[in-house]
């Protein structure tokens, strides 16, 4: 626990550090101590009139079998966000959306991907790469 509570213990905005430390054992302490820890399920790029823009979802990871999955974890402080939310990675806001739907739009012949933007802000470390194959794993302040 020490990375998590030690990079906890001093986090500010934009002043995030990657854990040093960080284990899958470390992930599951983080976990039974109440740290939420995320997943990156997924990155999807999606069109609009514009060009284009990525988002990456998020997934809370409940299982503990999961925690040494090779998939990208985060584990936050600060506020808890959704269950299973989207950032979009190029975004300076960090703006957390949650519910990804399908909305039909006038003069636009196919329907369209929307996510519904949240107030909560998600600004996370560099992340590093567990041993062993592990997975790569940062701390994220959500706000």
């Amino acid at each position: 626990m020490a990375p998590i509570t030690a990079a906890a213990a001093g986090v500010t905005v934009g002043d995030i550090a990657a854990p040093q430390g960080m284990t899958v054992q470390a992930l599951i302490a983080a976990r039974n101590a109440g740290f939420p820890v995320y997943e990156a399920l997924q990155v999807e790029t999606y069109g609009y009139s514009k060009g284009e823009f990525q988002m990456v979802e998020y997934r809370r990871v409940y299982d503990i079998n999961v925690l040494s999955s090779p998939t990208t974890k985060i584990v936050t402080v600060g506020a808890v966000a959704p269950d299973t939310f989207y950032v979009q990675p190029e975004s300076a806001d960090g703006r957390i959306s949650v519910n990804k739907h399908e909305a039909h739009h006038a003069n636009v012949s196919t329907p369209m991907t929307e996510f519904d933007r949240t107030t909560q802000r998600f600004q996370h470390s560099p992340l590093v790469r567990l041993p062993d194959g592990g997975p790569s794993v940062g701390i994220a302040l959500v706000r």
